[in-house]
């Protein structure tokens, strides 16, 4: 148990690394000195602006000096900066000097931001692939490990919501086994004595282990899914579109370690209804668990997201998208989803999410990719001599263009080269 630790300590390292080494670091210094010097001077003449000191950050930050640029940054958030060009920037420094989770707790501040600010959707992908990066570290970490684990760590509240695996063969619906487990997910997490396993440790427990949508939990491989996820419970099931657009669920959990396997009654309904199955489907579950639910608890459960099933659909295939870590076709379909319906803030999380991940590269990427397009480039040195001259050739219409000079100015001149020089002028007057 204490290599899984001392490997998890390493991983966290390695991950505050991370934001430094995945970040391009081809921009000098040197091309920024004009905008250091003023700034230094803004900094001088006014101690308690956050501005300069934030704009001097990111230029250290853009030119590979994490520990400078985590200073400048600092001393502007210490003063009450909040924008969202510094959180970006401040987040990437820590990153940049190792400290993952203060840089986390920066990306995290992006509802503060306003949403008409780029920043703001750079900072939510940037967390959100710092998380997905620590959840494949950590699976991989606890698998490494797997003999070392003891059931002992199995938290019996802590409930993870698997895929539904599809039974049909048309491929527009093998999304939705997705879409149906996210919404059972974020159901059950209105409740407060369960905790729900976060999507990314779920998808990259199902990428290491390689789990086929076939059947991503089996009763026998259910106590080991616990075991490394740390959850009591693993819910799952199969599901089915047949004629008339009629949905077919049919859901079951397990519980870890023993793999007892409890079957949940099969509901049948049209397409359409589908948010009525999914509920009926929570309510059953939590009966079964013998959770008690307040007024409140079930008065958020019963709320529907969206009753757009074509806005549902998009949103389960940016799901499978974001899953397959193609961030940019998610952005896409949870784009169409919340055009379909600007009231499903699920689809719009999940825009704004993927969106700042396609941006900022992704998990390992480059986070400074977004940021390089919406910045502008240091300006370049002026060559005062040779814009003088083009303004000179375009004032009397001539090609005059500044060069290099390689004219021999005897011959240039038609001046034979044979020509004698003159001879020297006489000598002055006597002046007596």
């Amino acid at each position: 148990m204490k290599r899984l630790v001392e490997t998890a300590c390493l991983a966290a390292i390695c991950i505050g690394l991370s934001g430094c080494t995945s970040v391009r670091l081809d921009e000098k210094l040197a091309d920024y000195s004009g905008d250091i010097s003023r700034l230094e001077r803004e900094v001088l003449n006014q101690p308690t602006a956050t501005d300069p000191l934030r704009d001097l950050g990111a230029i250290y930050m853009r030119t590979g000096n994490a520990v400078q640029a985590e200073e400048y940054l600092s001393a502007a958030f210490d003063l009450g900066g909040r924008d969202g060009k510094l959180l970006f920037y401040l987040g990437l420094a820590t990153e940049g000097v190792g400290d993952h989770d203060t840089a986390l707790e920066h990306y995290l501040r992006y509802p503060e931001v306003p949403r008409l600010s780029p920043y703001r959707s750079l900072m939510e992908g940037r967390y959100a692939s710092l998380v997905r990066e620590s959840a494949i570290i950590e699976m991989q970490a606890r698998i490494a490990e797997e003999a070392e684990l003891s059931d002992t760590e199995i938290e019996p509240n802590v409930v993870a919501v698997f895929p539904m695996t599809y039974q049909g063969s048309d491929a527009d619906y093998a999304p939705l086994g997705r879409g149906i487990a996210e919404m059972i997910s974020l159901d059950l997490q209105n409740v407060n004595e369960l905790r729900v396993v976060e999507r990314a440790r779920l998808q990259a427990l199902i990428d290491e282990l390689a789990l086929g949508e076939s059947g991503y939990v089996t009763p026998a491989s259910a106590p080991r899914v616990g075991l490394l996820l740390q959850a009591g419970t693993i819910v799952g099931g199969t599901y089915n579109i047949l004629s008339g657009n009629t949905l077919r669920l049919d859901p079951a959990y397990v519980e870890s370690p023993s793999g007892v396997t409890h079957s949940l009654s099969g509901e049948t309904a049209s397409l359409a209804r589908f948010f009525e199955l999914e509920k009926r489907l929570v309510f059953s579950l939590l009966g079964d668990l013998g959770i008690q639910l307040t007024e409140a608890e079930r008065t958020r459960i019963e709320e529907i997201p969206t009753q757009n099933l074509q806005a549902f659909l998009a949103y389960c295939r940016g799901l499978q998208r974001e899953d397959e870590r193609d961030f940019s076709g998610a952005a896409t379909f949870f784009q169409q989803a919340a055009s379909l319906d600007p009231q499903f803030s699920a689809a719009e999380a999940g825009r704004g999410r993927n969106a700042g991940m396609r941006d900022t590269g992704g998990p390992g990427g480059d986070p400074l990719g977004g940021a390089r397009r919406i910045e502008p480039p240091p300006p370049k040195p002026l060559n005062l001599l040779g814009n003088r001259m083009v303004q000179l050739a375009g004032g009397v219409q001539s090609p005059i263009l500044p060069g290099v000079d390689q004219r021999q100015p005897a011959t240039e001149q038609g001046m034979p080269p044979t020509v004698k020089p003159l001879r020297n002028p006489p000598p002055p007057p006597n002046q007596n």
